[in-house]
């Protein structure tokens, strides 16, 4: 997994794509997914707007994002909504990890919830550096 800066994450799948999109003005999110057509890289990538939408209020509720799978079968990930000193979301700081072959769901959710106790922690310092 190679990030550098102006990359594109999709808004249909991965922590920063998803993240971000789901805090996002929900008029614009609207119109960007009418306009767009999604191919499925695995079995759990999201391609119809209703299930987009549905992650998107599930990441609010929630407070974080998941990726389980979406961009490849082993690659999971979860991030949290960074936000500024007015309270909007700006950022998403997301760690990912290689699902090892014999890794039970148990435990893949297991890891992904102590990666999201750690960025949970950190995020308040994260918006202590926005202005």
């Amino acid at each position: 997994m190679r990030y550098f800066p102006g990359l594109y994450y999709p808004m249909n799948r991965g922590c920063y794509g998803k993240g971000l999109m789901a805090y996002h003005d929900p008029v614009v999110v609207e119109a960007l997914l009418d306009k767009q057509e999604f191919e499925p890289l695995t079995s759990r990538t999201l391609i119809r707007k209703e299930d987009i939408l549905k992650e998107y209020q599930r990441i609010r509720e929630q407070g974080y994002v998941v990726s389980k799978g979406e961009w490849a079968d082993y690659i999971y990930g979860v991030g949290v909504p960074i936000k500024n000193r007015s309270g909007k979301v700006v950022a998403c700081v997301a760690l990912s990890f290689i699902r090892g072959s014999k890794d039970s769901d148990e435990e893949t959710d297991q890891k992904c919830m102590e990666l999201l106790s750690i960025l949970q922690e950190y995020a308040p310092e994260f918006t202590r550096y926005l202005l």
